[in-house]
């Protein structure tokens, strides 16, 4: 970043502040370079610090910022030659500018005809301009609608040949648009700064004050006091306001503004261009633009201090120094008075709803205390009504205290050695847990155990429990329910509260209905049973009766073999099903026989293959799968051949095509037994059901439904379970698993 010449402002610091920022995030470094170019006396001097300039910076930069036409003007042979093709910007721009910088270090006139375009003049390089027009028109329209009597503009500027053209520029549009203003311009050298002061002061509303700049060689100067403070001293002694051209300095306050850009925005301006060239975008690819949009800007403070009236204060123009109003001014005094004022509200609320809680609450504890004592008669008239036994467990010592004051209790035998006999005329009693134990039944002391230990643990919250109690010499039926009372500082649990009621009664109406539901369900079966089996029975009689006489007046002979296996498959089955009804008969009676041998599990499997080979329908395939080697067992023969004779028929009623599989596995210590069916299956629901006593998925098919109510019987006598597994449409699996007695035996069959 070059600057032209070393201002006593922060218009550079402005810039580089913002580009140092934007910079820092690219990860590029900024140097700022002061160029001081109104210094230099001569054109070998000016060649000199142009060799300087190429030395200190060999390696071309990224981007050349320059603030100041007379910059980039400096660095122009640069550009031709060392920094060849370095994008440069030039900020501050104006629309004319001299072709080479040896102009400005001769003094040469800054007229028209010794200034080019400035847009013609980047055209050769990478290039590109921030332009910052100077609005003449609009700061005189400003200063008259602030000063209505102003007959003269006295335009401050110095002998640069950019301050120059501001006057060139201002002299123009004054020409143009407001003829009968004069102009009086006031530059160096031929005002001092001690004259220039003294203009100032004798000013009167009728002459309006526009400064550009002053830059005078310290060198030179014959005050350095008044040149270090031109600006606060040229508003101290103006009876005037001055104006500006340019945007002066943001924090100072000297000037009472006018029309032009701001350096905020300038500066933004060329830091977005700097940003756009940085990512890839060559400058002269990037048009000339101003550098924001120009406004009013006016310091309210220094208007009023040189006496304009409010009232022509424009109303669009952006205002600095604007006094604060009376909110402004006394806001936190109004907001801390505020909080003071809604603090008391809110203490004053509290304790009128605490005066009215606390009358409310004295009101609720009387009715409350109404309602318990109430609450209490109630609750021993229950008391007294259920004849409850009330008593409370003390975990620390392991005692119970019982009160019998609301049970009516029935004295016990004489001489008897229970301990309740003893103290049955005492409303409270003591015993000790285990005493308490002691009196509960054998059978129920378990659980009860259990219970009060899962109280004892926090494990359970409450308990309610039936339990055979010994009272007065007798064990009494009774329900108990306890919940835990009060807590240690531990938080444990320090007693348990609960009571008890006798429930024979209950006990033996419970057993009535239970023995009465148990009488009219054996009814029912039985009843059941009964219609099933004249059905089941009658079916079979009719085919070997009815085939009988076909017999007897067929004279085909194939024919008669046909009717004799009809009827042979008939007795098959009454035989089948009386012998079912049999067994279902001794099970009842508890007189079913069981003799157990030695036998050949292979030979047993190959009879029940050889019997149902004929029974299978016609489309049906049944395969028998067992080991090579046969198994000699210690077993009940006939009885597993009975189980698996009921599964196997199953098979054959329920299975139209397909194949029927049975076997069997050994296991470890077990033997499985297996049918498997790719017949109709069974329902879901009735899965659970299936070996229960008279039980048929389908009411109108083959069966009484008690031959696998009979297999699962002989399963458990055989020290075995029975299983089945089904899905409706797809078939049944059926099994048996016994154990296993005795080792392969290696005979060959």
């Amino acid at each position: 970043m070059l600057e032209s010449i070393p201002f006593n402002h922060t218009k550079p610091d402005d810039a580089y502040q913002i580009m140092s920022r934007k910079l820092k995030e690219q990860h590029v470094q900024l140097v700022f370079h002061t160029l001081n170019i109104p210094f230099i006396q001569s054109v070998d001097e000016l060649h000199q610090k142009q060799a300087e300039l190429t030395r200190k910076y060999s390696v071309p930069p990224k981007l050349v910022i320059c603030l100041g036409d007379p910059a980039w003007l400096f660095c122009k042979p640069i550009f031709d030659g060392a920094w060849k093709d370095v994008p440069s910007i030039i900020c501050y721009a104006r629309d004319l500018i001299f072709e080479n910088v040896e102009h400005i270090v001769q003094k040469d006139s800054a007229c028209p005809d010794n200034l080019l375009p400035t847009k013609e003049m980047i055209k050769k390089y990478n290039a590109t301009c921030v332009m910052q027009p100077l609005y003449s028109k609009e700061n005189i329209e400003l200063l008259l609608q602030l000063q209505p009597k102003m007959k003269r503009i006295a335009y401050v500027f110095d002998n640069r040949y950019i301050s120059s053209l501001s006057y060139e520029n201002l002299k123009i549009a004054v020409k143009k648009y407001y003829p009968k203003l004069q102009l009086l311009p006031i530059t160096t050298p031929q005002y001092s700064v001690d004259q220039l002061v003294d203009s100032l002061t004798s000013f009167d509303e009728t002459t309006g004050v526009l400064y550009y700049s002053w830059f005078v060689n310290r060198e030179i100067c014959e005050n350095k006091y008044l040149l270090d403070n031109m600006r606060k001293i040229s508003s101290t002694f103006s009876h005037v306001p001055i104006f500006t051209m340019i945007s002066p300095d943001e924090d100072k306050d000297d000037f009472a503004g006018g029309y032009f850009i701001s350096e905020a925005d300038l500066s933004r301006s060329l830091a977005d261009i700097a940003m756009r060239i940085l990512h890839g975008t060559r400058a002269d690819q990037i048009p000339v633009q101003s550098g924001g949009q120009p406004h009013a800007y006016l310091n309210y403070e220094q208007l009023v201090k040189h006496g304009i009236s409010k009232n022509l204060f424009p109303k669009d123009a952006i205002y600095s120094s604007v006094p604060l109003n009376f909110w402004q001014e006394y806001r936190l005094w109004i907001i801390m008075s505020l909080v003071i004022f809604v603090l008391f509200c809110i203490i004053l609320f509290m304790r009128v709803r605490m005066y009215i809680q606390e009358r409310n609450a004295a009101k609720a504890k009387r009715l409350a205390d109404l309602d318990r004592d109430e609450m209490n008669r109630k609750l021993q008239m229950i008391l007294h009504a259920g004849h409850f036994i009330i008593w409370k467990c003390d975990l620390s010592n392991n005692s119970i205290e019982i009160n019998f004051h609301y049970s009516s209790q029935e004295d016990g035998s004489e001489g008897s050695n229970d301990i309740l006999n003893e103290r049955d005329k005492e409303k409270h009693i003591f015993m000790s847990c285990k005493e308490v134990m002691d009196c509960i039944h054998p059978d129920n002391r378990e659980e009860a155990s259990h219970v009060m230990n899962g109280l004892r643990e926090e494990k359970l919250k409450s308990m309610t429990l039936e339990l055979r109690f010994k009272w007065n010499g007798s064990y009494r039926w009774i329900e108990a329910f306890a919940t835990p009372g009060e807590l240690n500082e531990d938080g444990s649990i320090k007693y348990l509260v609960g009571g008890s009621s006798v429930i024979d009664r209950r006990k033996e109406m419970e057993a009535q209905i239970r023995e009465k539901v148990r009488l009219e369900e054996n009814n029912r079966l039985k009843s059941a049973f009964l219609a099933n089996m004249s059905h089941e029975i009658r079916t079979p009689l009719n085919a070997i009766v009815g085939f009988s006489n076909l017999i007897a007046q067929a004279n085909d002979t194939e024919e008669n073999q046909q009717f004799l296996e009809i009827i042979e498959q008939n007795n098959d089955y009454l035989l089948e099903m009386v012998n079912n009804l049999l067994d279902f008969s001794k099970i009842e009676a508890d007189q079913l026989e069981f003799i157990y041998s030695d036998f050949n599990l292979s030979d047993l499997m190959s009879t029940l293959n050889r019997t149902f080979s004929r029974r299978v329908p016609e489309d049906v395939k049944l395969i028998m799968k067992i080991p090579d080697k046969p198994l000699i067992i210690h077993s009940e023969r006939y009885r597993i051949s009975q189980i698996l004779t009921n599964f196997l028929s199953n098979a054959c009623k329920f299975t139209t095509q397909g194949s029927i599989t049975f076997g069997y596995e050994i296991e470890d210590s077990t033997i499985l037994f297996y049918v498997t069916d790719t017949g109709e299956g069974i329902d879901s629901k009735f899965m659970p059901h299936v070996f229960e006593r008279f039980a048929k998925d389908d009411d109108f098919g083959q069966g009484g439904g008690i031959g696998l109510s009979i297999s699962h019987k002989i399963a458990e006598e055989l020290g075995g379970e029975i299983g089945a597994e089904s899905e409706k449409d797809k078939g049944s699996r059926f099994w048996l698993r016994i154990p296993k007695d005795v080792p392969f035996d290696d005979t060959p069959l």
